[in-house]
């Protein structure tokens, strides 16, 4: 679509949607966040808390990272990108954390091609494979847990039904991230058109997905997008997830998080840990005990936002590669 076409939906659409009593409600809890940041509880010793939807800086330390968020989150994903939107190679990838960690010579307790738990007792971390992927009708999905990097350039070309047949293919577990957003050339963000969520609607029907319904970096302009999405999961009884979705800063990892049991209703451990599948298939298992997750979202400052989001997206279409680089830590 044109920037003027992009413009009227973001206008039309975003006005449908905050006009709508429960965006209303919500307005204090974005206010605070956006003027002041978000803040959360201490970590509940009976909850794993997880954010599976964040990027971290290939450069990062991976001791500073453990000691960053371990106060936040127990499970971290390690979310890369295809190639064509890692062009400067700044996301940290699954393989490339593990052999940090070793270099680093932090402990590791667990590790297999899916996950590998790290770090000194009582402050480890559950490090998860993932990868952030377009569909081709562009509606992204992350998948989480994948045995193998699933970094391929086609995925562009590849219907989301099929990306999801090839995500259960891998033993995975994958959601709908930020699905009430729509990306845009220029103004990188706007809300679905009446066509666009009809579509979404039809793949809720088809998959009955795990759908990320607290995206902090939905914020400013976006905030109904989070109210939104919360509501249409509740139409459907759609299991949900709250995620951070920080772009290299590490700061808001786990500012937006989802609580899940350490035990089930008779008292078993949830979470496995023997095996990589094991681990994966129990995580699912643990995020669709609706009814006992916790969902604790928030929004990004508007300082964070604009530093880590939206400078670094302007310097680099202005083609000033290093100075967005360099805001968003990449440097070697």
């Amino acid at each position: 679509m044109s920037l003027t076409e992009d413009l009227g939906i973001l206008v039309q659409r975003g006005a449908h949607y905050s006009l709508q009593a429960d965006v209303l409600a919500e307005l204090p809890h974005f206010l605070h966040d956006v003027a002041f940041g978000a803040s959360l509880p201490p970590k509940d010793p009976d909850f794993l808390y997880a954010d599976l939807h964040l990027h971290i800086p290939r450069t990062a330390s991976m001791r500073r990272v453990i000691e960053e968020i371990s106060p936040r989150v127990d499970i971290c994903a390690i979310v890369t990108r295809e190639p064509k939107y890692d062009s400067d190679g700044g996301y940290l990838d699954f393989d490339t954390a593990v052999k940090k960690l070793k270099r680093e010579e932090i402990p590791i307790a667990h590790e297999n091609n899916r996950f590998v738990l790290a770090g000194d007792p009582g402050n480890q971390i559950y490090f998860v494979r993932a990868i952030e992927v377009y569909g081709k009708e562009g509606q992204e999905l992350v998948i989480v847990g994948n045995d193998t990097e699933f970094r391929d350039n086609r995925v562009n070309d590849t219907p989301l039904d099929d990306l999801i047949t090839e995500a259960d293919d891998l033993g995975s577990l994958w959601f709908l991230d930020h699905p009430m957003i729509i990306g845009a050339p220029v103004i990188s963000f706007r809300y679905p058109t009446q066509a666009e969520e009809k579509r979404l609607r039809g793949w809720i029907e088809s998959h009955h997905p795990l759908v990320e319904t607290g995206n902090h970096q939905s914020t400013l302009y976006m905030y109904p997008s989070n109210v939104a999405m919360r509501k249409i999961a509740a139409e459907y009884g759609l299991p949900q997830i709250t995620n951070s979705d920080s772009h290299f800063r590490l700061q808001e990892i786990g500012l937006s998080r989802t609580g899940i049991p350490l035990r089930t209703v008779d008292g078993n451990h949830l979470i496995k840990r023997n095996s990589g599948d094991a681990f994966i298939t129990s995580l699912r298992r643990g995020l669709e005990i609706s009814p006992r997750v916790r969902l604790e979202s928030g929004y990004s400052s508007a300082w964070a936002f604009g530093q880590y989001m939206v400078l670094p997206t302007i310097l680099w279409k202005l083609g000033m590669y290093k100075a967005a680089r360099r805001i968003r830590g990449i440097q070697d």
